[in-house]
Formats: structure tokens, sequence, C-alpha cells
């Protein structure tokens, strides 16, 4: 019983971690699109954009 605990908190481990991976690399194609988009974009707008999607969400 013992090794099938270990077992499964490693493989959920490794799905969460697949999982804030896959957050990571949307949040950094969002912010690339956004500055792409933007042609000129200052850090606040960049902040008050991020705000909007975290009320949204």
């Amino acid at each position: 019983m013992h090794c099938f605990c270990i077992g499964f908190l490693y493989l959920c481990s490794r799905l969460i971690q697949k999982v804030m991976a896959k957050n990571l690399l949307n949040k950094y194609v969002w912010l690339v699109e956004t500055i792409n988009k933007a042609k000129k974009i200052t850090f606040e707008e960049i902040n008050e954009n991020i705000l909007v999607l975290t009320v949204m969400c």
C-alpha cells in the first residue's frame, strides 16, 4: 500500500508540473501577442490588460 501511495503522489506531482508549465507558456504567448498587436505598449498598459483578464477568469 505504501508504494502505491508514493507512486500516486509522484504521478500527481508530475501532472501538476505539466499543467503549471503549460500555464506559464500560455502567459508568455499572451504577453508576446499583446506586445506584437500593440506595437508600442507601456508596462502599465500590460498590467491593466492582465488585471482585466484575471477579473474575467
